[in-house]
């Protein structure tokens, strides 16, 4: 049954992009919980003045910039797109995603000549913000201060068990897990 439903939408994944003439991709790396490297991607098209997003999440090597090109280029063969049809890039900004020479956009640049490269508004607001936390001494302070908390409930399996214990008492919700802050 899933295997039906995923041949359902990647059908209709083919059709929206052979009906649209051009498309803006938007990347980004991430490590899954099991440590494997992945490359998120999303297409962004427009079809009939909707524009649509549709997004995949594949398996790379490495974080290199040709060995995300070489995954980019891969997907968008394997659902009969030309690269030419690329007119645009979307990143965290990293150097290997937005390097003018041999980043992932420059990379495109040479397939695409209308191709432009955008830095992710939500990355750029994050990086302002931590910049931002850099000139007050308080967010320092209460970062070390939450970091130390942390530091000793994780590392003692006694003080963690006496947490969930206090937790229990005083809400009605149990503690699952401590995070890292």
């Amino acid at each position: 049954m899933e295997k039906a439903l995923e041949d359902v939408v990647v059908k209709q994944l083919d059709e929206k992009l052979k009906g649209s003439d051009f498309i803006g991709i938007i990347i980004d790396e991430m490590i899954n919980i099991t440590v494997d490297k992945k490359l998120i991607i999303y297409v962004k098209l427009e079809i009939k003045g909707r524009v649509e997003e549709i997004m995949g999440n594949y398996d790379v090597h490495s974080g290199t910039a040709w060995c995300i090109f070489d995954k980019v280029v891969e997907v968008l063969r394997e659902r009969d797109v030309e690269l030419s049809h690329v007119i645009g890039l979307g990143s965290d900004g990293a150097s290997v995603m937005m390097g003018k020479r041999a980043g992932v956009g420059a990379l495109l640049k040479k397939e695409s000549a209308f191709s432009i490269q955008v830095h992710c508004g939500a990355h750029r607001a994050a990086l302002a913000a931590l910049d931002a936390a850099k000139a007050v001494d308080q967010v320092g302070a209460y970062k070390r201060t939450i970091a130390s908390v942390y530091s000793f409930y994780k590392h003692s399996a006694s003080r963690t068990n006496r947490l969930h214990q206090l937790t229990a008492a005083l809400s009605d919700e149990d503690m699952t897990s401590l995070k890292q802050p």
